[in-house]
């Protein structure tokens, strides 16, 4: 294991052994304890949802379900291909902050292949979030989703056989 200075604290290089390629800096949580975040491109398009409070694992399974499920129907993609993280960080670990005092907010990160219209990914945001007000007590004006795009030979899937493509309009029969 590495450790080097980035962003004003030490992180950790970690290789993932279920994955050898796949490596990525880690911030610890706390200063006494790693967190390791297996990340890697095989796992895009990746859905990340940070939140402050703690589920069950039948109520992340459902999320995590509806989310796919929804990121399918609007990007037309296969399912198969969709990985969804949900993080609880912790009571008081996500917040937003205003003129006032910061407010308990959650936050989903989407790393996706580029060349959907904007009004494409606006829809699939908002069906998100209605997803993750409905089945995780999430609030509608305390939830950001931001989208990081990528080109298709920047996503490795084994269940494709190597590097995606870049995106074409409807793949789901694929």
């Amino acid at each position: 294991m590495k450790s080097t200075e980035l962003a004003g604290g030490m992180w950790e290089l970690r290789i993932v052994a279920e994955h050898p390629q796949s490596h990525t800096f880690v911030k610890p949580r706390r200063r006494d304890t790693a967190l390791l975040v297996p990340f890697s491109e095989e796992f895009m398009p990746y859905l990340q949802l940070d939140v402050p409070y703690e589920y069950t694992s039948d109520q992340k399974k459902a999320a995590a379900k509806r989310i796919g499920a929804i990121y399918s129907d609007v990007m037309k993609v296969n399912t198969n291909i969709i990985t969804v993280t949900i993080r609880e960080v912790g009571k008081g670990g996500v917040w937003r902050c205003s003129d006032g005092d910061p407010d308990e907010a959650a936050i989903m990160m989407l790393d996706i292949r580029r060349g959907r219209p904007i009004e494409q990914r606006a829809e699939l945001a908002r069906q998100l979030i209605e997803a993750c007000v409905e089945l995780l007590d999430l609030k509608t004006n305390r939830l950001n989703v931001e989208f990081t795009q990528h080109s298709g030979d920047e996503m490795y899937h084994p269940i494709l056989g190597g590097f995606n493509k870049d995106w074409i309009e409807d793949e789901r029969s694929e």
